[in-house]
């Protein structure tokens, strides 16, 4: 833990065996004093192998890491779980992902090989929820296709040793993906959400993102392999502006946590399943880098006394709990079109709805809901359904929005102009231009969003079109035109007296979605490392403006195998405003 008042871990040790409700504990790493603690006090142990050890272990070094790690100290310390590496797939790093399921077993045979009495820990490794393609119902949720060759080998090595994946669900960080009231996220009695394809009503976000876990193993042919949860929690205390980070929120949600794994009650598609939980953390970590929630985690304060009532305390007072039975508010709305809304009109709202997560499978011709064939029934139905996906008052606003969904046309503008000094003499830059079927932009507009560049030569490369339905997975649509455009670079780099340094990228969004979402998108792509500041003109614009660079776009030989460690990045996003809804 970061921090530099922690008690001593023989005392945590004892606080937790004498005090809490907890059985279990898990580490970061295998600091010897902390697991010397645990000896002979039956609270079981998940140790980590870092992130930065985990080539080692694949390539000979598993054996020398047993002996060093575990053998010291198991079975007096009773080492449960050892899990490799942590949230690997945040690292973007195709590397470092290849290696972990060989890593995986070579631990497992170096356990093997130590003796019988280390035949019990189980060897896995722990997943953040970025694993998942698009957004969409928890049935219906699948792995990214560029993680299939990750997550197969990984979930087939998880049945063979008969161990649980290790997933690390945290709903703090999805309130804003989810776009709802923060009550669903901490177990507050709301309308639910509706999960059309399975019939299923949630009545929180954690049971979304373990049965969205549980949907994609499922369907990848690995719904037998069970689900740890490796941490989750919710932060007591956060900077100015930060309103979900509270004492209120956090004691609501780690409250109704505990009652929820101590009751069995397992999820909508995993009925009466009692999972197994870790909860980050046990206390507050006073100089943990980053904003001020991410050093406020802790149920406990390093004296032991409880920063709020979570029900983790043996003999401690009951939690107040707003929603026991984690049951829905019963609908008593709905939502239909209003008297007189003319075909055209609801047709547009019908085709918004289905194209927005609304199950419209039962009025598709020859399913139950078809009859009657007119557009007002069908509307009413995919009105109400989108309601009920959405379970706020706010998604029955319609008439929906006239455009059709939004395109996004990649064009890639190559233009070589004059810099400030003879250094910056020639620069690259490209534009990603989205726009609608119906509004096209003109070359006038996209001129304009240049600014002052006087340009000299220009190239321009079109590549493809297609719905941007964030997030968006942007690499695979623009990687060939960004390495035509790195064939011009070393064109221009051979045949003019200068040399290409930096690349300006221009987004320019004009459909139905946010800047969040448009920048989600690019960092899910793997553009990353942007800065957030935003700067509002006068005009009908809003810009974002921050630093990026290119992550792997040349793997798998798709590019010429350029020198692009020098390449720096700027990225411009331009938005209209009178589609700016949310940050």
């Amino acid at each position: 833990m970061v921090a530099d008042n922690l008690p001593s871990p023989a005392d945590v040790a004892n606080f937790i065996v004498t005090k809490t409700i907890f059985d279990s504990v898990k580490i970061f790493d295998t600091n010897p004093t902390v697991l010397q603690a645990f000896a002979n006090t039956n609270i079981t142990m998940t140790v980590t192998v870092p992130n930065s050890e985990i080539p080692n272990l694949s390539n000979g070094g598993a054996a020398a890491w047993v002996n060093t790690n575990i053998r010291p100290f198991h079975p007096q310390t009773k080492i449960k779980y050892i899990s490799v590496g942590n949230e690997v797939s945040l690292l973007n790093d195709p590397a470092l992902s290849s290696v972990v399921v060989p890593a995986m077993r070579a631990l497992t045979d170096a356990l093997r090989e130590a003796g019988p009495q280390f035949q019990d820990i189980k060897v896995t490794t722990a997943q953040a929820f970025n694993m998942f393609e698009g957004d969409t119902v928890p049935s219906l949720t699948r792995f990214r296709t560029d993680q299939k060759s990750y997550f197969e080998p990984l979930l087939q090595y998880l049945r063979e040793t008969k161990t649980p994946l290790m997933v690390n669900p945290y709903p703090y960080f999805a309130v804003s993906a989810m776009e709802t009231n923060v009550d669903f996220f901490i177990f507050r009695k709301t309308l639910g959400l509706f999960d059309g394809n399975s019939g299923k009503v949630y009545s929180n976000a954690l049971d979304v993102l373990l049965d969205k876990t549980y949907s994609a193993m499922l369907a990848a042919g690995f719904g037998d392999v069970d689900i740890v949860m490796s941490e989750t929690g919710w932060p007591s205390a956060g900077d100015p502006g930060n309103a979900i980070a509270t004492i209120d929120n956090a004691a609501s949600y780690n409250r109704h946590l505990i009652r929820k794994i101590d009751s069995g009650i397992g999820t909508p598609l995993m009925p009466n399943r009692k999972f197994e939980a870790y909860i980050f953390g046990l206390f507050n970590e006073n100089q943990k880098p980053g904003a001020l929630f991410e050093r406020n985690w802790g149920l406990f304060q390093p004296d032991f006394t409880p920063v709020y009532v979570s029900g983790a305390l043996r003999d401690g007072p009951p939690p107040k709990l707003d929603n026991p039975d984690f049951t829905v508010i019963p609908r008593t709305n709905f939502c239909v079109p209003k008297p007189g809304v003319p075909d055209d009109q609801l047709q547009k709202n019908l085709d918004y709805a289905c194209s927005q997560g609304a199950d419209c499978s039962p009025i598709q011709p020859g399913a139950v809901c078809a009859d009657p064939a007119t557009v007002s029934s069908h509307a009413k139905y995919a009105m109400d359904s989108y309601f009920r996906t959405k379970g706020v008052d706010s998604a029955c606003d319609f008439p929906a929005p006239a455009r059709s969904p939004p395109l996004i046309r990649v064009m890639a503008t190559a233009a070589i102009f004059e810099g400030s000094d003879e250094k910056d003499k020639c620069k690259l830059e490209i534009a990603f231009i989205q726009e609608t079927k119906e509004e096209a932009i003109s070359e006038e507009e996209i001129s304009s969003m240049w600014y002052d560049v006087e340009f000299g030569s220009q190239v321009s490369l079109w590549y493809d079109e297609f719905e941007f339905r964030p997030p968006l997975r942007v690499r695979e649509k623009v990687v060939r035109v960004v390495c035509l455009l790195y064939v011009l670079v070393a064109l221009v780099n051979v045949l003019a007296p200068c040399s290409i340094s930096e690349i300006r990228v221009v987004v320019i969004i004009r459909g139905l979605v946010t800047m969040k979402q448009a920048v989600d998108a690019f960092i899910e792509a793997g553009w990353v490392g942007v800065s957030d500041s935003v700067l509002e003109t006068n005009s009908r614009v809003v810009l974002f403006f921050g630093s990026i660079h290119l992550f792997d776009l040349g793997s798998g030989g798709i590019c010429l195998d350029l020198d692009r460690a020098a390449l720096s990045v700027s990225l411009i996003f331009v938005m209209w405003k009178e589609r700016i809804t949310q940050w």
